[in-house]
């Protein structure tokens, strides 16, 4: 159900940013005694463009596979490149669906969540202090909603948003973690 690492020809991929091409897999000293080059149904092609985050972490390849050689142009290169684009910005939109506040298209609870377990996971050793700013309290909401309205509030959640990004500047991550909350992490003591 799935090819080892040691034998993959996407392994190769993986490890550069570039497409990788393999013309004729029987003539290639990387893969000729693969076993999955071996015999009449083997793989003699293989185009594979990494699927690169936008951190430029491989989490894959996108490959086209054929058991004759084939020769493989540079529009074809371009194209099988656009084509990992697109699948790895679906992949990201996909990650990122609910993880994103829908008012400010920030980054949400689950996001704060999920960076906070990778710090943790990752083992860092630096000191942060979490700080979470409440805009108004739950009766301030209720009375605000009342008086204001829905969209009123909508606008002031992102300016709020738009002043506190551009007062904690680009190195710190800014959440809205809930209607009337937001989060972020300061490093140091």
């Amino acid at each position: 159900s799935e090819t080892e690492r040691s034998v993959a020809f996407c392994d190769h991929t993986i490890r550069s940013s570039a497409v990788m091409v393999v013309s004729d897999a029987t003539k290639d000293r990387r893969f000729k005694h693969n076993r999955l080059v071996q015999g009449d149904q083997g793989i003699r092609f293989y185009a594979g463009a990494p699927l690169l985050t936008q951190s430029g972490h491989a989490l894959g390849s996108l490959c086209v596979i054929d058991s004759k050689p084939r020769e493989f142009t540079e529009r074809e290169g371009k194209l099988l490149r656009d084509l990992a684009t697109m699948v790895m910005a679906q992949v990201e939109r996909t990650m990122s669906v609910g993880r994103i506040n829908e008012i400010t298209h920030m980054p949400n609870r689950a996001q704060i969540n999920g960076d906070l377990t990778d710090l943790a996971r990752a083992g860092d050793p630096g000191h942060r202090s979490l700080v979470l700013l409440d805009i108004m309290s739950g009766e301030q909401l209720q009375a605000a909603l009342l008086a204001l309205g829905v969209s009123a509030l909508e606008s002031s959640a992102r300016l709020v948003a738009a002043r506190l990004s551009a007062f904690l500047g680009e190195g710190t991550a800014l959440y809205h973690v809930s209607e009337t909350r937001f989060a972020f992490l300061l490093q140091g003591d």
